[in-house]
C-alpha cells in the first residue's frame, strides 16, 4: 500500500495522537512497530529480510567499531550487504518472463513489475547499512548499541520504500533527542505532504498515465515530434512522481519531529551535469560521491599524482555512474546509461581543464537558459536507453531525425509541465520549502485551496498508483 494512500495517512494521524504523549524511547518503539507494520503490508518475507539485515548490520557495526579485526569485519559487512542486494537484483535472470518483460523501465511501468525481483526498499536500506559500517570505521559515527534505534534507522516507514538515503550520524542523533510538539514544524510538515500529493497525484500520475504504452515498445509508430514530446511528458512525470514521494516522506517525518534530507532541488535548472547530479536524487548522488567517487579518486591520486592524468579524469566518474546504472537496474540498458552519463561528466572535466570557469553571476540569462535546456535534452536522450528495448533505441532516434511529423499528443498534459517548473522555482527561492509555508497570506490561502481542490478531484478520478522508485 503506497505511503500516500488514505489508510496510511489516516494511520499516521492516529499515531500522532499517541506519539507526543509518551517519552522519547517509547516514541522510537512506536515508530519502529509502525514501520514494521507498514512493511508487512507488502509481504511478511520482506519484513523478515529487513529484520535479518538489521540484526546482522547491528552486530557488524559493533565489531567494526572495536579495536581488533576492524578492516576484516568492515569488508565482511560490505560484502554481506552487496551479495544480498546483488542476489535479489540479478534473480530476474533466472526467472524467464514471456517476451522479456521487465527488462527495461518502460516494461516496469506498464507491465506491473520492476526490472528485477528485488524486495521493496532493499536498494535503499542496503546503501544506508553500508554507509553506517563505513562511517563507524572512519570514526564519523559511534557504533549504535541500541538495537531498536538502529532497526528504526533502516526501517523508518516514511523513507522505507524510496528514500531519502539517510546518513546514520544525522538520523540516529535525532532519535536520541527529545521530540515535542512544535506548531511551526507541524505546519511545515503538513505543507510538505500537501506539496508532495500535488506533485504525485495531480502532476506525476497524470503525465505518466498519459504516455501510451506503445511508446515504450514500438517507437516506429510515432513521428519524431511525437516521440520528443512524449519523452518530455514522461521525464516530467517521473520527476514529479519521485519528488512528490520525497516531499510526502519529509512532511510525514517532520510531523514526528524527525528531519529527512531533501532529494531534489530544481534539477531542470541545472547548467551542467555535475550540477544536475547535485539537484536530482541528491541523497543517492552524494552517497555515490562519498563512498564510490572519492575513494576511487583518492586511490588513483596516490598511484597517479598528476591531476590531469587520464586515469584520474576518466575512471572516477565512469565507475561511479556505472555503479549508479547498476543500482537502478540489472540490465544492459542501465549499464549503457551509466556509461553515457559518465562520458558527459568526463567531457565536462576535460572542458574545465582547458577553459576557465566563468562566474555564474556574470553569465547572461539567455546563456544560462540555453545551458539548462541543453542539459535537459542530453539527459532525456540518455534516458531512452532504459525506457525502451535496446533493439528499438536506433529506431527511436532515426524517427526523431528522419521523420519529424506533425501530429501532437494531447496538449492538455503540457499545462502541467509549467506548473511543475513554477513549483520548482518557488521552492528554490524558499530554500526548498513549499510555497504554502511562506509568502503573502492571501496568495498562500488561494494556492492552498486550489491545491486541495485539485488533489481531491484527481484522486477521485483514478485508483491509488504506486511510486515508480519503490520498485528499485
Amino acid at each position: 500500500m503506497p505511503i500516500h494512500s488514505l489508510p496510511i495517512l489516516a494511520c499516521c494521524a492516529i499515531l500522532l495522537l499517541v506519539y507526543y504523549a509518551v517519552p522519547r524511547r517509547e516514541q522510537n518503539l512506536l515508530l519502529l512497530g509502525s514501520s514494521y507494520g507498514f512493511c508487512l503490508l507488502f509481504s511478511w518475507p520482506v519484513a523478515l529480510l529487513l529484520l535479518a539485515m538489521s540484526l546482522a548490520n547491528f552486530a557488524l557495526g559493533i565489531r567494526v567499531g572495536g579495536q581488533r579485526g576492524v578492516r576484516g569485519w568492515l569488508r565482511l559487512g560490505i560484502l554481506f550487504n552487496l551479495l544480498t542486494w546483488l542476489g535479489f537484483k540479478f534473480a530476474h535472470l533466472f526467472v524467464l518472463r514471456p517476451g522479456g518483460a521487465g527488462s527495461h523501465l518502460g516494461a516496469a511501468l506498464w507491465e506491473g513489475g520492476a526490472a528485477s525481483l528485488i524486495p521493496i526498499g532493499l536498494s535503499f536500506y542496503v546503501l544506508q547499512a553500508i554507509s553506517y559500517l563505513v562511517d563507524v570505521r572512519r570514526g564519523q559515527t559511534p557504533p549504535c548499541r541500541d538495537f531498536p534505534s538502529f532497526a528504526l534507522y533502516l526501517a523508518y516507514f516514511p523513507k522505507f520504500t524510496a528514500g531519502p538515503i539517510e546518513r546514520p550520524r544525522t538520523f540516529l542523533a535525532q532519535l536520541m533527542q527529545a521530540r515535542r510538539p512544535d506548531w511551526g514544524r507541524l505546519g511545515r510538515g503538513a505543507a510538505l505532504v500537501l506539496s508532495g500529493l500535488l506533485r504525485k497525484i495531480v502532476i506525476g500520475d497524470t503525465l505518466l498515465q498519459a504516455v501510451p504504452a506503445v511508446f515504450f515498445h514500438r517507437p516506429q509508430k510515432f513521428g519524431g515530434l511525437e516521440l520528443l514530446l512524449w519523452l518530455t511528458v514522461f521525464v516530467f512525470g517521473l520527476y514529479n512522481d519521485f519528488c512528490g514521494y520525497t516531499d510526502i516522506a519529509r512532511g510525514l517525518s517532520a510531523l514526528f519531529g524527525i528531519e529527512l534530507s531533501p532529494n531534489f532541488k530544481g534539477p531542470f535548472f541545472a547548467h551542467n551535469f555535475f550540477e544536475l547530479w547535485n539537484r536530482w536524487h541528491i541523497t543517492l548522488s552524494h552517497w555515490l560521491r562519498d563512498y564510490v567517487y572519492y575513494p576511487i579518486g583518492r586511490a588513483l591520486a596516490r598511484r597517479f599524482p598528476r591531476p590531469g592524468h587520464a586515469a584520474n579524469i576518466l575512471l572516477p566518474p565512469m565507475l561511479t555512474m556505472l555503479a549508479s546504472g547498476l543500482w537502478h537496474g540489472a540490465a544492459a540498458g542501465f549499464l549503457l546509461w551509466g556509461i553515457v552519463m559518465g562520458a558527459f561528466l568526463v567531457g565536462e572535466r576535460l572542458l574545465a581543464l582547458h577553459r576557465p570557469r566563468r562566474p555564474a553571476r556574470g553569465t547572461p540569462s539567455w546563456r544560462s537558459a540555453f545551458k539548462s535546456v541543453a542539459v535537459f535534452i542530453l539527459w532525456s536522450a540518455a534516458l531512452v536507453l532504459v525506457l525502451v528495448d535496446l533493439a528499438a533505441v536506433p529506431v527511436f532516434f532515426r524517427r526523431v531525425f528522419a521523420r519529424l511529423g506533425t501530429t501532437l499528443p494531447d496538449t492538455r498534459v503540457f499545462l502541467l509541465i509549467p506548473l511543475s517548473l513554477w513549483l520548482d522555482a518557488r521552492q528554490e527561492r524558499r530554500s526548498g520549502e513549499p510555497f504554502f509555508v511562506s509568502g503573502p497570506l492571501l496568495a498562500r490561502a488561494l494556492c492552498l485551496a486550489a491545491a486541495l481542490l485539485a488533489i481531491f478531484l484527481f484522486a477521485q478520478s483514478r485508483p491509488v498508483i504506486p511510486f515508480v522508485y519503490q520498485d528499485f
